[in-house]
């Protein structure tokens, strides 16, 4: 008989996991040093959203959120209570919200019935993703989102199989989270509906409409008070539209297959590390043949979507040429120079080769265990139903309306998943080798992700060094300044001037008055140099620098 001075060593064991991703979350972090006080992507405008509520105890929307937002608004607010309103205490809001993420991605993965070796493997291959690890340290939305759908996922898989109410009380508030900080949140409960339709009726079955109506019913009234009180901009009207304009025509259905085939390299690649190690657990016979059909498959898709000028990156925001993060500055995003330091070709499209192998490699795992399916317990089949619900309502509307290469974090986890007996069981010298490169390219996906989110800052912290000491050391107005995207955002947004948005040429769109001033990575024609600030950086051979310019025909 156990105590409490006698703990479950199963536990004990699951703590050892969960301590390791603590642990590499926190190696991570110090690789990054995300310190800095200023924006970065569009989290400006759900922090405006935290700092109104802070400050004035009711929350605004801004005009450019289009997402519910008030479950990861109340998250940000509590870490700002000690301190007041920072982006440092709502960067440390997400990167927590991270780290429960990955620990709710290795209880689903247990629930499913990965072993624990194989549910730490899962759970380590998302830490290590690049979009993870860049957006972890940011205020964006799609890191605490997942890592809400991972817990309501875990908990309607284990009510599936354990009657006691919690695990329905879990999936259901984390599914209400997960709703009300974006809309695609309301699949969850829709999705765990329709599993539970399989098979005789039972108190799941019973219980699954009410929770479904309930989460859904939460969704739609806030987003309603939100668009008539606080701001909210109504997406569902152009989001919608934007679906059924890609489901409508054949040229939608054309671009359907494309985006597809994007996914899948997307996917293909951010999964690899997880497909060799369980490929690793292969008999001889079946990895040698996976293997010998995989590659030069490939090697081939890869040679011919070279040939098309078709690599990665092929979706924007966060993956782009210069690693992570965008750039978006006058020079690199609004004139199109070369500016700025870029990731050489050819490792695109190695990049883009592993991403096809990956995503052939897991098509085998996963068409490998789909015949096991109806030979399985009810839990486990119903489990199958709601992770195939889940990943199709999820990426039919990236496929008709188009995607953001983050958006595909909520379906890395779901590829990671399988219902087939897990863990490497086989050995010999190639399940050895298979294991050692599994290691090898989570190894290189952690450095990459380190060091591409390193750059990010640094050179925004240059950025900023820039515009802080011009604005206030110089007194030079705001108005005056094109400091890219986040800086006049955050600076001058202004939802009763829309015209601001409306493009000029050779003018950015984000909001400039007047650009007398700008920042820029290098050179631009018409501009003469007025300082420099120089930047660290880790990809690459030598340092970056920040320039301020000023155009000529405005110099004393």
């Amino acid at each position: 008989m156990r105590t409490a001075a006698s703990p479950d060593p199963a536990w004990r064991r699951n703590a050892l996991g969960l301590a390791a991703l603590a642990g590499l979350a926190v190696c991570m972090a110090a690789l990054i040093r995300p310190v800095g006080e200023f924006p970065l992507n569009d989290d400006w405008s759900y922090a405006r959203f935290v700092q109104s509520w802070l400050e004035t105890g009711r929350p605004q929307f801004t005009g450019w959120t289009s997402v519910p937002l008030i479950a990861q608004g109340l998250w940000g607010a509590l870490f700002c209570l000690p301190f007041g309103f920072s982006f440092a205490a709502l960067r440390l809001s997400t990167a927590v919200a991270g780290l429960l993420g990955t620990w709710g991605l290795y209880f689903l993965a247990r629930s499913v019935g990965h072993d624990r070796a194989t549910a730490l493997a899962a759970a380590i291959v998302l830490a290590v993703n690049p979009l993870w690890v860049n957006l972890s340290q940011t205020f964006m939305t799609d890191v605490p989102f997942t890592a809400a759908c991972l817990w309501a996922l875990a908990g309607f898989v284990r009510a599936f199989s354990d009657s006691r109410p919690r695990w329905l009380w879990l999936g259901f508030a984390a599914s209400l989270a997960a709703a009300l900080t974006r809309h695609p949140g309301i699949v969850l409960p829709l999705a765990f509906w329709f599993a539970a339709g399989v098979g005789p009726r039972d108190r799941v079955r019973s219980r699954a409409g009410w929770l479904a109506a309930g989460v859904a019913l939460a969704l739609v009234g806030f987003c309603a008070f939100g668009a008539s009180r606080l701001g909210l901009r109504p997406f569902w009207i152009g989001q919608g539209r934007e679906l059924l304009a890609g489901l409508g025509t054949w040229g939608g259905w054309t671009r359907m297959l494309e985006r597809a085939g994007e996914i899948l390299v997307y996917l293909g690649l951010f999964g690899l590390p997880f497909e060799l190690y369980r490929l690793a657990g292969e008999s001889r016979r079946q990895a040698g043949l996976r293997l010998a059909g995989v590659v030069p498959a490939a090697a081939l898709a890869a040679a011919g979507l070279e040939r098309l000028g078709i690599r990665l990156p092929l979706a924007g925001n966060v993956l782009c040429a210069a690693g992570l993060g965008p750039v978006r500055l006058l020079d690199v995003s609004t004139l199109g120079l070369p500016n700025g330091f870029s990731i050489p070709a050819g490792w695109w499209t190695l990049a883009t080769g592993l991403g096809v192998a990956g995503a052939l490699l897991g098509a085998c795992r996963w068409f490998g265990s789909a015949g096991q399916a109806e030979s399985r317990p009810l839990a486990l089949r119903r489990t199958r139903w709601l992770i195939g619900w889940c990943a199709a309502l999820w990426a039919i509307p990236m496929l008709a309306a188009g995607y953001l290469d983050r958006y595909l974090l909520i379906l890395l986890p779901l590829c990671l998943l399988d219902f087939a007996p897990s863990g490497p069981r086989a050995e010999g010298r190639r399940s050895r080798m298979l294991l050692g490169a599994a290691g090898i390219c989570a190894l290189a996906m952690a450095a990459f992700s380190a060091a591409a989110t390193h750059d990010y800052f640094s050179w925004n912290r240059a950025r900023w060094a820039a515009l802080n000491e011009w604005v206030l050391r110089r007194q030079i107005a705001p108005e005056r300044i094109d400091g890219g995207f986040e800086f006049n955002a955050w600076r001058r947004y202004d939802p009763a001037h829309p015209a601001d948005r409306k493009p000029v040429a050779g003018r950015s769109w984000w909001w400039v008055a007047d650009d007398e001033f700008a920042i820029a990575l290098g050179p631009v024609p018409g501009y003469a140099e007025r300082a420099r600030y120089p930047f660290a950086r880790r990809l690459g051979t030598s340092p970056g620098s920040i320039q301020m310019l000023q155009r000529k025909e405005s110099e004393p």
